[in-house]
């Protein structure tokens, strides 16, 4: 009986220990499991944040600066991780191949991260994330594979108390997929944008002229949104200063640059009604990316961004702030001449000299959208040479030199070195259901008093003029636009693209008028005028100017001399540069759904 009862009393024991270890194990699984899910509820925060950030970057154009930018902010937001080498993301400068998903590795200590873009439909990051999550199809809302970006994180979690059953470390693996949502619009119209991106003087005032960037009435919610005059310039070539002039620069204490908006702000001068609702003078935004924004103070103080006219005296009204992020021409180019690349473009498009890069001045990121390369296409459609497919040619033996001749709406060629209107020339058929498109091979002049050249629409039917640029040179370009103060130019509904080597030189002292309105239908719905050249285009005051759509010069500086009295026009101005000027006053308000609307505050979609 004892010997019975001690081998009970040892068997208990046993039983003891080994309820307690499965105790402790169960415990120390508990506590090492809970301490893996929360590593991985910290990871997948982190994938989150850090593939939101480069879906930004990338749908700016740049995969490179969304590598970067994804492990920078991996690196942030975990302490024990030291910083990641970004030295491979230089493999992402080739663009992107929708079809292959690059990837790029880095491990510190217990960390291996991966950065994946493109993320193509069948990629594995395409998969939910979560454990035990169903499958996921693809949504058209996931984007393009070139618009995704993939973060995964996989770390390796120490077992605290599982090691004394044998299990040393947990390894546990998260991932976020994101895509930038950017609007193709949605922010308020841009007045006037220059687009220089290392240069002084983008905006530049001289003599007594006053510009007005007034406020813009939206539509839809019957309010007015500030005017906006924006420099992408950084002033950083060469550095701007007093002696340069800052990116905004009024050269002359008598000139005035204001913007306007919505009535009561902190820096309200006075006020001015639009229609019945009142306008704050100087509520608007004068913006630049140059540093020494808010202010524009004397002697340089606030260069590079702005600097006053001489002795400080004269300031923009409201000073210059801080531009967010370069706008870009981007925008323009997506609406009208949509492509997957614009870095590499046929050697037969006049636009293309040099790739439209940062390092020349431009960035256009690809258009996701369905490309559509209008402006090519009517490049290449007008060719370079002879007259084009389906146009009735003008020319000798006919004289190029014209007094008052109407043309049949339809398309036309003139083959004159020089055309010149001395009285009152027009193509098309006032009412005509049939669209009118002029080529001009070179120069033409409109400079007569009472002379007059129309290109005459319905407003129902687009129409356009092609500056080919094939004149003898003159004043260095070989297709300019001329008018004289006394003459008339009417473009009605008509969209004028302008090649190299061409350049308008509207004069304004005088009675006659300048009309130029945009299309309001078609592929060049809204835009006034396209020009790739690089010589600068000279408007000036009107006795009778009636401007709107879009005016896009990104190349080169577009020069406004007013010359006595008030114009006020529903344009807006997209140059390389913008120089204003003159003694007049010139009020620029675009209109929405006239204009190209900037893309509204980004944002980033997590779809996986």
């Amino acid at each position: 009986m004892r010997f019975k009862t001690s081998a009970e009393g040892g068997f208990s024991l046993i039983m003891v220990a080994i309820s307690l270890f499965l105790l402790l194990g169960a415990a120390a699984f508990a506590i090492d499991l809970s301490a893996i899910r929360l590593d991985r509820a910290t990871d997948q925060r982190v994938t989150d944040a850090a593939a939101a950030a480069g879906a930004l970057a990338v749908a700016s154009g740049n995969g490179v600066k969304g590598c970067e930018a994804a492990l920078a902010y991996v690196a942030l937001n975990t302490p024990q991780m030291s910083p990641l080498s970004t030295a491979g993301c230089s493999s992402f400068n080739a663009g992107c191949n929708p079809t292959f998903g690059s990837e790029y590795t880095q491990t510190s200590g217990r960390f291996t991260v991966t950065f994946v873009y493109p993320v193509p439909d069948g990629h594995p990051l395409m998969t939910p994330g979560a454990i035990g999550s169903p499958s996921q199809a693809i949504d058209p809302k996931d984007g393009t594979s070139c618009d995704r970006v993939g973060v995964e994180i996989t770390s390796v979690t120490d077992a605290s108390f599982a090691r004394v059953l044998g299990f040393n470390a947990g390894p546990t693996t998260v991932h976020t997929v994101a895509k930038a949502s950017i609007a193709g619009g949605g922010g308020t119209p841009i007045n006037l944008l220059v687009l220089d991106r290392f240069g002084c003087e983008g905006f530049r005032l001289s003599g007594g002229g006053v510009v007005i960037v007034d406020a813009v009435l939206n539509p839809v919610t019957g309010v007015l949104e500030a005017g906006v005059a924006a420099a992408d310039s950084l002033g950083n070539n060469p550095v701007c200063t007093a002696g340069t002039g800052g990116v905004v620069s009024i050269s002359g204490n008598s000139a005035t640059f204001r913007a306007d908006g919505p009535t009561g702000c902190a820096n309200q001068t006075g006020t001015h009604t639009q229609g019945t609702l009142t306008v704050g003078e100087g509520c608007g935004f004068i913006q630049t990316l140059a540093p020494g924004t808010p202010g524009c103070g004397g002697g340089g103080a606030n260069a590079p961004a702005c600097t006053p006219g001489a002795g400080g005296g004269n300031q923009p009204n409201p000073v210059a702030t801080a531009l967010p992020a370069a706008l870009t021409r981007a925008p323009v180019d997506h609406r009208y001449n949509c492509k997957s690349d614009y870095t590499t473009v046929p050697a037969s498009v006049s636009w293309a000299t040099d790739p439209l890069t940062v390092a020349n001045e431009q960035n256009i990121p690809p258009c996701s959208n369905l490309f559509t390369s209008n402006i090519q296409n009517w490049i290449a459609s007008v060719g370079q040479s002879n007259t084009p497919l389906g146009y009735n040619r003008y020319g000798s033996p006919q004289s190029c030199s014209v007094g008052s001749l109407n043309f049949a709406s339809g398309n036309w060629y003139v083959d004159c070195d020089t055309f010149s209107v001395t009285g009152t020339v027009t193509f098309g058929t006032v009412g005509s259901s049939t669209p009118t498109n002029v080529v001009f091979k070179g120069h033409v002049s409109v400079s007569s008093n009472g002379s007059g050249l129309i290109i005459n629409n319905s407003l129902a039917v687009p129409g356009s003029a092609f500056f080919r640029g094939q004149g003898p040179v003159s004043s260095g370009s070989k297709g300019t636009l001329t008018k004289g103060g006394g003459a008339n130019l009417t473009f009605m509904y008509t969209t004028v693209y302008m090649a190299k080597q061409t350049m308008v030189a509207l004069a304004g002292n005088g009675s006659g008028a300048l009309t130029w309105i945009a299309p309001n239908s078609g592929s060049f719905d809204d835009l006034s005028l396209w020009s790739d050249s690089t010589l600068a285009q000279n408007w000036s005051g009107n006795a009778g100017l009636t401007m709107e759509g879009v005016f896009f010069t990104p190349l080169a500086t577009g020069i406004y001399q007013g010359n006595g009295g008030l114009a006020q026009v529903n344009a807006q101005w997209i140059a390389d540069k913008l120089w204003l000027g003159g003694n007049g006053t010139l009020v620029v308000r675009p209109q929405y759904g006239r204009s190209v609307q900037p893309p509204a505050a980004p944002g980033t979609v997590l779809i996986r």
